[in-house]
């Protein structure tokens, strides 16, 4: 029955009806967002990557995007680089190469995009559009099939900075050249620019470009794109647009986190960019939060920060996305009659509504949310022109009351329907049937990172990130030891890489372990580590690092402009020269505490760093020697935190880590 004083929306789902082609909705695992996963023990391991890979189970992701890694942090951490230097090729580094093969085996038909943020500094000589970037992202690619056996479709150009419309002619050109030799069908996704629809007149202007680019991308669009990009066609059918990254971390209103609900703005994103902006398909970031849980924009679809106690969250945003993934896949098509937006009798946008139909002209999907609503929304059905009379089955996720993906009874065959539409809330009615809300079992309770904690790499994997540690810059790998028998942590990159936007990273490589929150209890301690300086420059080792990223969600600040950590430092150089400091502000400011040289000091050999923490006191060790011997800081500037291991842009190896009481 209507409810008074909201009038009956109709909705006339013509299969005559005209739209765009479907093209899928994604995620993407960049800046080091996915860390953890490999980390994650199993079951717990492959449930995560079930709920987000697998068909008709959770979110169901039509689409995955990685990135390509650059040795630089972009975004949450780093992510290693296939070619660290010119002559370097290793296609076995990180964890996107696992990630990508580990979503075709849920979903052999899942679209695989790579794109890079920053990239070694060896490319075009730190100039990122150069004739070497060409060939390191083909490199990538062919990889990929060749290593890997999984198919790159989309290659994007530079995450969120500027494009050069010659390099992307230069880029398709040798895209097309490498297809046709190793049997592939790579294309051409750009610019991936913030909001920025440029290119459409680009391409409208440069028959060439126009040819070059397949999909025009943008990221966080807020629903919306220039006309110039809705009207864009190519041989009589309109070029795809994408919203190539977005996530409910970002609204038209500003940052959302802790504000509006995930499941809100995802909801009103999916539907709206088709209402408003003709986008087919949408890239969210991220997959999961796979990182420490003190680090802020925590966006996937699962959160999964405890690999140790194997513990992680399934966010509603997966719900929300499923409510589209589940109903209708890539090559549907949008019906634009029956798309649109629910009012109040005030005329008010409440909610809004797409729906789709299948290549058979037969079954159709209508995705409905009711974010805004505050009272029931009365809603009538219209079937016509061959669709499906059959059963609709009904799907609901209140928001409001957090009960989601609840499969509720069906509508009746027939070619009219009615149904009252919950506030808040997200439905998707269907003539299609193999819907799943997953639930792979107990989930187990969160603990606390592992203390004492010690680590001689020998478990871990070759060219692999050792287990825990979350690399900022640089990027620190297992590999066979130099000078000792065994496995070791080395950092790999020799030479500053191009930052994510252009320029020279200024930062330094290094590496950390802990939780800033939970190593509020991280007091009293040890922490020791082997260390060999094959060539010139130095090594640092921290304890007590009690901010490495101190910043709310409301900014991405934080992110961005930690110069290094927050806490007491043991620097020490290939020649003997020493120094423990203690650094604030994000690591802007350093105040020497002691330094000093040692004499006979052997160069190219492993020497051991240790600190220890007791109260207000410091006792620093080199090889067993004390070089600072009960310092009492009387200000306690740091009083408690979590540890760390840093580098210039050199080589140097880590073994036998320790951190706990009783470190040798």
């Amino acid at each position: 029955m209507p409810t008074a004083g909201n009038p009956v929306t109709t909705i006339r789902i013509d299969g005559s009806g005209a739209g765009r082609i479907f093209e899928g909705i994604g995620g993407l695992s960049a800046g080091a967002a996915s860390r953890f996963l490999p980390d994650y023990p199993e079951p717990y391991k492959s449930q995560i990557l079930d709920y987000i890979f697998k068909p008709y189970y959770g979110a169901s992701l039509h689409h995955f995007k990685v990135e390509i890694g650059g040795d630089t942090n972009s975004t949450w951490g780093s992510e290693p680089s296939h070619m660290h230097s010119r002559n370097d090729e290793n296609y076995n580094r990180g964890y996107e190469w696992w990630l990508m093969k580990e979503a075709r085996k849920r979903n052999p038909r899942i679209v695989l995009d790579i794109l890079p943020w920053g990239t070694p500094g060896w490319i075009g000589n730190h100039q990122f559009y150069s004739q070497d970037m060409i060939d390191y992202d083909l490199k990538f690619i062919n990889a990929a099939h060749d290593i890997h056996g999984v198919d790159i479709n989309f290659v994007g150009i530079w995450n969120e900075s500027r494009y050069d419309r010659e390099w992307i002619k230069a880029l398709k050109n040798a895209v097309v050249k490498n297809n046709a030799g190793h049997g592939l069908n790579t294309q051409i996704l750009a610019a991936d620019g913030v909001n920025n629809w440029q290119l459409a007149d680009d391409m409208k202007a440069d028959p060439d470009l126009m040819a070059a680019v397949d999909v025009l991308g943008v990221h966080y669009p807020n629903y919306g794109s220039s006309s110039s990009a809705q009207n864009l066609k190519r041989n009589d059918t309109y070029v795809p647009l994408s919203d190539s990254e977005d996530s409910y971390s970002i609204c038209p209103d500003g940052i959302c986190l802790g504000k509006v609900p995930s499941d809100v703005v995802l909801a009103k994103m999916l539907n709206r960019n088709y209402i408003e902006g003709k986008m087919t398909s949408m890239v969210h970031c991220t997959i999961a939060a796979a990182f420490p849980a003190f680090i802020p924009f925590k966006e996937g679809f699962i959160s999964a920060t405890s690999p140790w106690s194997g513990h992680y969250e399934v966010s509603p945003s997966l719900w929300a996305v499923a409510h589209t993934t589940q109903f209708a896949q890539p090559g549907w098509q949008y019906i634009d009659s029956a798309s649109g937006y629910l009012k109040d009798e005030a005329g008010k946008i409440v909610g809004s509504y797409v729906s789709l139909k299948a290549p058979n002209n037969l079954d159709y999907s209508v995705i409905l949310e009711t974010a805004d609503a505050t009272s029931p929304q009365p809603l009538n059905l219209q079937i016509a022109n061959g669709l499906s009379s059959g059963t609709v089955h009904v799907w609901h996720s209140n928001m409001k009351a957090g009960t989601y993906f609840i499969q509720e009874p069906d509508l009746a065959r027939g070619n009219a329907h009615s149904i009252t539409l919950q506030p808040a809330s997200i439905y998707s009615l269907t003539t299609t049937t193999g819907q799943r809300k997953g639930n792979p079992g107990a989930i187990p309770p969160n603990s606390a990172h592992p203390f004492p904690f010690s680590n001689d790499f020998e478990k871990d994997a070759f060219d692999q990130p050792p287990k825990y540690f979350v690399d900022q810059e640089g990027s620190f790998e297992v590999v066979n030891c130099t000078g000792r028998s065994g496995k070791c942590m080395q950092q790999m990159v020799d030479q500053p890489p191009i930052a994510w936007g252009g320029g020279l990273n200024t930062h330094w490589p290094f590496t950390f372990l802990g939780d800033q929150v939970e190593a509020k209890s991280w007091t009293d301690y040890q922490v020791s580590v082997d260390a060999l300086m094959p060539e010139f420059g130095s090594v640092t080792l921290w304890g007590r690092l009690d901010h490495l990223m101190p910043c709310s969600e409301d900014t991405f600040d934080c992110l961005f402009y930690q110069k290094a950590p927050d806490g007491y430092s043991l620097n020490l150089d290939s020649e003997g020269r020493w120094a423990l400091n203690k650094s604030f502000d994000k690591g802007t400011a350093v105040i020497g505490i002691k330094s000093g040289a040692l004499t006979g000091w052997p160069p190219k050999t492993w020497h051991k760093l240790k600190m220890t923490f007791s109260g207000a006191t410091l006792n620093v060790f080199i090889d067993g020697n004390p070089v600072v011997a009960d310092y009492v800081d009387s200000g306690r500037t740091h009083a408690y935190g979590m540890v760390a291991l840093g580098t210039e842009w050199n080589h140097v190896q880590f073994d036998n880590f320790c951190l706990g009481a009783a470190c040798l």
